[in-house]
């Protein structure tokens, strides 16, 4: 299904002080990340509606490799339903450089148990 056109996806973010949505801050140093700590940010989603507060780690910060994990940490929710719960919906992005000047990019993504993942489950079926 398609709404005819393009549409902002992230509406509105900041970094947060920690898991809380009512605590933001400055964005993180580079410090900060290269220390692999918990790091935590909230999102507002054109199609989610409210904040979602996640989870950021750095797993690997390099020259020629930056790899990092998100997770939620608080739910998704829309009308009211809970789509994920926190710690359904998980990402691993990779950051490699090939060359002087080009870098490659993959990533992986998936849901846990959710409404979401039922949901497309039984359709599949």
């Amino acid at each position: 299904m398609t709404e005819g056109g393009w549409r902002t996806l992230i509406t509105r973010a900041s970094a947060l002080e920690g898991p809380e949505a009512n605590r933001p801050r400055l964005d993180f140093t580079l410090a900060e990340m290269r220390s692999g700590a918990d790091l935590y940010f909230a999102q507002a989603e054109n199609r989610a509606g409210g904040g979602v507060v996640y989870r950021m780690r750095v797993r690997d910060f390099g020259p020629s490799r930056f790899v990092v994990a998100i997770d939620n940490v608080s739910p998704v929710s829309r009308y009211l339903v809970t789509l994920f719960n926190p710690g359904d919906l998980y990402s691993i992005n990779f950051l490699e450089r090939r060359e002087p000047g080009v870098w490659g990019y993959y990533g992986l993504a998936w849901a846990g148990d959710s409404l979401v993942s039922r949901l497309a489950g039984s359709l599949l079926c």
